[in-house]
């Protein structure tokens, strides 16, 4: 007897001004956002020039080891470090005073190319 009879829609009905995902986001929440991504490559890019930090550890030198042989892996290494100081890890730890060594009045401290 009684059919249901579903409700006619317009333009300006509140079911039909949704706004969906496919709409770009406010001017405040893409400035958020692209701080973020900003901050984090900052971040990222400090943290590799670490020497001492994990990323070499267990995500770059693996990855090197795994798609090259040890002769490659030498290439790249000498190649890289002939790039420039922007391209190479900074060691930012004071060497501990064991490592030094003297040999014939010359005093070497941690590394062998620093002769003091």
């Amino acid at each position: 007897m009684y059919r249901h009879v579903r409700p006619v829609l317009s333009a300006t009905s509140r079911l039909a001004s949704r706004r969906h995902a496919s709409t770009t986001a406010s001017p405040i929440r893409r400035s958020i956002g692209t701080v973020a991504l900003l901050g984090g490559s900052v971040a990222l890019v400090a943290y590799y020039y670490d020497s001492r930090s994990l990323i070499h550890e267990h995500v770059i030198m693996p990855t090197v080891r795994a798609l090259t042989d040890a002769e490659e892996s030498h290439r790249l290494a000498v190649r890289m470090l002939s790039m420039g100081a922007w391209a190479r890890p900074k060691d930012k730890v004071v060497d501990d005073e064991r490592l030094g060594a003297t040999v014939s009045l010359s005093v070497f401290r941690g590394k062998i190319s620093t002769l003091n």
